[in-house]
């Protein structure tokens, strides 16, 4: 079924399917340089009869151009409501005469399940650009939880239209470029739901400081909105408690207790004020909880000052001694 029509018009159209991947088209003739817009022109009343003794289901795909489609799923049957169709720019050279061609396609889909064969009252169809139509997924809900040095993301939508999934971006607010947003990861999508949709995110291991989190809201075409941002401090964690060495100064040795939060690997040094380590006292895991002594034998080493260093996952301490001999 091809219709033809004339700015203007808020027509009316039945068509009679049976069910095997029918199409109804309809062509917008005018002057270019016209612009499509929500609720005026470009409405359309559709009644459809699908005659088919198996079930199915009605999917509108409508094309802009060539190269733009979105798709409106479900269609509404109860013939009250105003179905949008989000359309992609484009553009005809304002005062050729030239005709849009393929403004809209309603198609019927086979394949994406199922409902009693009857007669289906769609309703009007809008067209509205897709810069106003808002995101492809509606946010109900995001929020971030700091556990240690751990992040947990997590957002709820309401809808989702066309969606390919969540790029998780984050960046430093200490960065003095406010575009250094780099990708932590990309969720994928659920699908076409009117149904509330939970996801969650854990970003682990990241160090002290305080950073801004985003969704970013890919479409299948490609196009993308970002949500809005949130921030979360990451507190300087007490994760090493080192003690002062005893006895300081010392001759030749000295001892020190290391406690951690949390079970990490450790490195453990003896340095010189040039930053040259001179004794290797320990490298290897630490449990947390647990107070644990070293000792430093320095009966290698001339008099001086010295540092103990210890390293790990999070974060580095140190503590002066002082060898005389």
């Amino acid at each position: 079924y091809t219709y033809t029509r004339s700015a203007g018009d808020i027509s009316f159209i039945s068509v009679d399917w049976d069910g095997n991947n029918d199409a109804v088209t309809f062509v917008e003739t005018g002057l270019g340089g016209v612009d499509l817009t929500a609720g005026g022109a470009n409405a359309f009343q559709f009644n459809i009869t699908a005659n088919r003794s198996s079930n199915f289901e009605i999917k509108i795909l409508v094309h802009t151009d060539a190269s733009n489609s979105s798709l409106v799923n479900p269609v509404a049957t109860t013939g009250t409501g105003v179905q949008t169709i989000c359309y992609s720019s484009f553009s005809v050279a304002s005062g050729t005469g030239a005709d849009f061609a393929n403004v809209g396609a309603v198609q019927f889909d086979t394949g994406v399940g199922f409902v009693a064969a009857q007669d289906w009252d769609i309703g009007q169809l809008q067209y509205v650009n897709s810069g106003s139509c808002g995101l492809p997924v509606e946010l109900t809900s995001f929020d971030a939880v700091v556990n240690g040095n751990d992040v947990l993301l997590s957002w709820q939508t309401s809808s989702e239209r066309s969606a390919l999934g969540f790029g998780v971006e984050r960046r430093s607010v200490s960065s003095d470029d406010a575009n250094d947003w780099s990708e932590a990861a990309f969720v994928l999508a659920a699908g076409e739901s009117s149904e509330l949709r939970d996801y969650t995110l854990s970003i682990e291991a990241l160090p002290a400081g305080e950073y801004a989190f985003r969704l970013r809201f890919v479409d299948v075409d490609g196009s993308f909105e970002y949500s809005e941002t949130i921030e979360v401090d990451i507190e300087h964690p007490d994760n090493f408690v080192l003690g002062s060495a005893y006895p300081n100064p010392f001759n030749p040795s000295t001892s020190f207790v290391l406690s951690v939060k949390q079970t990490q690997n450790v490195e453990i040094g003896l340095f010189d004020l040039l930053g040259r380590q001179v004794v290797d006292v320990y490298s290897g895991p630490v449990e947390a909880g647990a107070a644990r002594t070293f000792r430093i034998d320095a009966s290698g080493l001339t008099t001086g000052v010295y540092m103990i260093r210890a390293s790990g996952q999070f974060d580095t301490r140190s503590s002066a001694v002082l060898l005389v001999k």
